[in-house]
C-alpha cells in the first residue's frame, strides 16, 4: 500500500484530501499541531504524527517509505 505524508490534515482541504486518499487505499501519515487533532486525524483513517519536526533526521524518518509528501498551508 502506498504511503503519503500529509501536512494540514485538519484544515478544510487537508481533511478532504485525507479522506479521499484513505478511500483510494493510501496509508496517510498526517502531521498534527495539537493533541486534540490526533483523534480527528485517526477518525478519518490517518496516522497522526506529533509536531514539531525539530530535526532533519526526524523529517527523514517520517517521510521514509512515503511515495509523496503533500503540504497544505
Amino acid at each position: 500500500m502506498p504511503t503519503v505524508l500529509l501536512t494540514g490534515a485538519n484544515g478544510f482541504l487537508g481533511q478532504h484530501l485525507l479522506r479521499e486518499l484513505r478511500l483510494a487505499g493510501v496509508e496517510v501519515r498526517a502531521l498534527s499541531r495539537r493533541p486534540a487533532a490526533d483523534g480527528e486525524i485517526a477518525a478519518m483513517g490517518g496516522q497522526p504524527v506529533a509536531r514539531p519536526i525539530a530535526s532533519r533526521d526526524r523529517a527523514r524518518a517520517l517521510s521514509s517509505g512515503a511515495v509523496t509528501t503533500n503540504h497544505r498551508l
